[in-house]
Order: C-alpha cells, then sequence, then structure tokens
C-alpha cells in the first residue's frame, strides 16, 4: 500500500510538473499571464504537499521525505522570483 502512494504522489507531482511549468516557460503570452500561471501551479504543489504530508502523519511514516517536495517549491520560486 505505502509503495502504490508514494507512486501515485510521485506521478501528480511529474503530471503537474509537465502540464504546469511547461506553459510558463514556454507560453507566448505577457509576463502577466505567465506569473498568473506561475501563481496557480506553485498552489497546486502546495496544496499537494499538504496533502502528502498529511498522509505520512497519519499513516506515522518517516517524515524527513517530505522534505523534497517543499526544496523542490522553494527552488521553483527562487528561480522564478527573479524573471
Amino acid at each position: 500500500m505505502k509503495w502504490l502512494m508514494y507512486a501515485i504522489f510521485n506521478a501528480l507531482y511529474f503530471i503537474v510538473t509537465l502540464f504546469g511549468l511547461g506553459p510558463v516557460l514556454f507560453a507566448d503570452g505577457s509576463n502577466q499571464e505567465k506569473m498568473m500561471t506561475l501563481g496557480f501551479v506553485i498552489l497546486i504543489y502546495v496544496i499537494l504537499s499538504i496533502v502528502f504530508m498529511r498522509w505520512m502523519i497519519k499513516n506515522q511514516m518517516n517524515t524527513w521525505l517530505i522534505y523534497p517536495a517543499f526544496v523542490f517549491i522553494l527552488l521553483v520560486v527562487i528561480f522564478f522570483n527573479g524573471s
């Protein structure tokens, strides 16, 4: 069961990254559209991470596994903050 949930969350992160950051990086729209899309993508990352964290805490698993997701979100925010 545990490996199935990890696979589901990994797939969800991959899908959000593929279909969320792609339009932000390669869109032809204005910078305002890109920033609005980036805001929604970051919001989806945060919601997904909170759900993952709650699932891990509920099942009393090692919580050190949640840090890579938050580090990734932090790096994305820092990277796009300079744009």
